[in-house]
Order: C-alpha cells, then sequence, then structure tokens
C-alpha cells in the first residue's frame, strides 16, 4: 500500500462527491485506501458513502473503502488521528472533503517525499474552482515577524525579505518548490510512521491552527516543502460557512489559542494589535473598493475581515485583562 488518504467529513454531502470522483478519476496508478472519518454529520452524508462502497472499519479486513463514524464532532485534529491510527500505507494524505485533486499532483507529492528522505511533509498549491490562488495553502511560523510582515502586506510585495505567515500569491505561480515551517491541512501529505511517531495531530486544537501546530511537531523530524507543480482544488470554507459569521472568527480564535500557548500575555496583545491593524485595514480596503470576496476564499470580503477585526479586538481585550495563557 503506497498511500492512505484520510477525509474527515461533517455534513459534507454536497462535496464529498466530486472528492471520491477526483480520486477516482487520478488516482488509478497509485495503490492506495481511502478512510473517511464522518463526524456525527446529519445530512445524509453516512448514507451517501455506503453506496460508494464505504464499510466500517473492523478487525480483519482488507477494505480499501474504510468508514469511521463519530457519535459526536470530536473535532478535525482528533478525526484526523483516527484515520491516521487506520492507515495501512507508507505515506498519508489528508484531504478536506471540498478539494478536488488534479491530474499528477497527488503523484509529483509522493514522488517527491519518496526521492527527498529529509523531507516530512509537503503540500500543494491550492486554488479555488475558478483559478485564484489562495495564499493560505502554506507560510511560515506565526512569529511576531512574520505576523507583521503579513498585517502590513510587505509580504506580498517583497517575499524575500518580509515572509509572512502565508506566502505570497506569486511565489506559487513559479514551479520552484518552497521551503515552509507549514502546510495547509485541507491537503497534506507526510509520512506515516513520521506522523505516528510525533503523537499526530494536536488534539487540543477543534478547529482551525492544528496543521500549524501538526506541522510544527513534524519539522522536528524533517524540513516541510511547498510544491507549486502539485495542483488541489480546494472550495474553501465548507464547514465553516454552515457556522456562519461564529465560523469567520474561529480563524483569529485558532490563532489566539495558539499565540497563548507559546508567548507571555504582552506579546500576545501585541500580536493582537498587529492583526486588528491588519484586518482592519482589508476591512477598510473591501469597503472603499467594494470587493465581493477575498481572492481564493468563498466568503464575503467584508464580513470575513469585520469578523477577524472584532475577533482580534475582543482577543486583545481579553489579553490585557486576564494577563494569563494557557
Amino acid at each position: 500500500m503506497d498511500l492512505s488518504i484520510v477525509i474527515v467529513t461533517w455534513n459534507s454531502i454536497g462535496d464529498i462527491g466530486p472528492c471520491l470522483d477526483s480520486l477516482a478519476a487520478h488516482l488509478s496508478d497509485v495503490a492506495h485506501e481511502i478512510i473517511v472519518v464522518d463526524n456525527a454529520s446529519t445530512d445524509g452524508t453516512r448514507a451517501f458513502l455506503r453506496e460508494r462502497g464505504f464499510r466500517s472499519a473492523a478487525a480483519g479486513t482488507a477494505a480499501t473503502r474504510v468508514l469511521i463514524e463519530n457519535e459526536e464532532n470530536v473535532g478535525f485534529a482528533a478525526a484526523n488521528n483516527q484515520g491516521l491510527a487506520q492507515a495501512r500505507g507508507r505515506f498519508v494524505l489528508f484531504l478536506n472533503p471540498d478539494t478536488e485533486v488534479q491530474a499528477g499532483s497527488v503523484q509529483t507529492m509522493l514522488a517527491y517525499l519518496q526521492e527527498h528522505e529529509d523531507v516530512v511533509a509537503v503540500g500543494p498549491r491550492l486554488t479555488d474552482g475558478e483559478g485564484h490562488i489562495q495564499g493560505g495553502a502554506a507560510g511560515h511560523e506565526f512569529t511576531p515577524w512574520h505576523v507583521l510582515n503579513y498585517s502590513l502586506g510587505l509580504y506580498a510585495l517583497a517575499p524575500q525579505w518580509f515572509p509572512g505567515i502565508w506566502l505570497a500569491r506569486r511565489q506559487y505561480r513559479e514551479p520552484t518548490p518552497i521551503p515552509v515551517d507549514w502546510v495547509s491541512g485541507a491537503a497534506l501529505m507526510t509520512r506515516t510512521d513520521v506522523a505516528r511517531s510525533v503523537g499526530g495531530w494536536p488534539e487540543d486544537y477543534f478547529l482551525y491552527l492544528e496543521d500549524v501546530a501538526f506541522c510544527r511537531r513534524l519539522r522536528t523530524r524533517g524540513r516541510i516543502v511547498c510544491l507549486p507543480r502539485a495542483h488541489i482544488i480546494h472550495h474553501i470554507g465548507g464547514s465553516v460557512h454552515q457556522m456562519g459569521e461564529a465560523g469567520l472568527a474561529r480563524n483569529v480564535l485558532g490563532l489566539d489559542r495558539d499565540y497563548r500557548t507559546r508567548y507571555p500575555w504582552t506579546t500576545v496583545a501585541f500580536l493582537h494589535v498587529l492583526g486588528i491593524v491588519g484586518f482592519g485595514l482589508r476591512w477598510t480596503a473591501s469597503v472603499i473598493r467594494g470587493r465581493a470576496r477575498v481572492e481564493g476564499h468563498s466568503a464575503p470580503a467584508r464580513a470575513l475581515w469585520r469578523a477577524c477585526t472584532l475577533t482580534s479586538l475582543h482577543c486583545l481585550v481579553r489579553a490585557i485583562t486576564q494577563r494569563e495563557c494557557v
């Protein structure tokens, strides 16, 4: 078995079909299994998967289409770990249900890992269905320097001198592999034994930033690389949109949770000041320019940046008043 593909679903009836179709169309030359971990969907996702040949995991079976059914939503990280525990492939691809792999993308990622023993994880270039690049496919560690560069937009002007928490979109347009600190959990391929040896995904993250924290663990074992030549379509925000504005706010809440586990409250407060400035500038620009949505993102621009700005403000107030971290 070359590859195990782990997909976490939550009310994903509108997405999982095209995702599975793309895998069937482009992976005929790769020995693989697909493990779907369903987080208590109520929209018919499970029935659909059974119709597509998925069966519950059972000891001693060699099924290549496995369905793990959770009675409650245990979160993205914990569900990925359930899939990881079942994986039989030498490599594992963690894939969102709202993705569609493109021809040769998975093979490119597999080949790179096979040819570079010092690389522990890779990720592809992500675009939406219209070809707009998603900057959040990969990036650098969430340090004050990188957050500053992102907030002020410096990373987009000169990414070599001012690397940001996200890669600049221009960087994905070159075929050269890019060394990064993390790649998006929407499509992350790693070595199965390494993923297990570092303890898998950090389950204290429920949604957002768990991929950054997971890559932080993986980096103790080797390098992480973004491969722009590998292309996967990501219809971003399928699950988040079901939560409304509260779902958009989870971006910043994930950041806040990550900050508080690593920095003193003064640094956390400073990082949220940078967030307020950066998100506020984007919110203002979206109002002035009348942008319908953020490039590469399906959320309305005004709603996204408004939610991020106000949530950053809330987190700043909490950091100052509580003066304590996790």
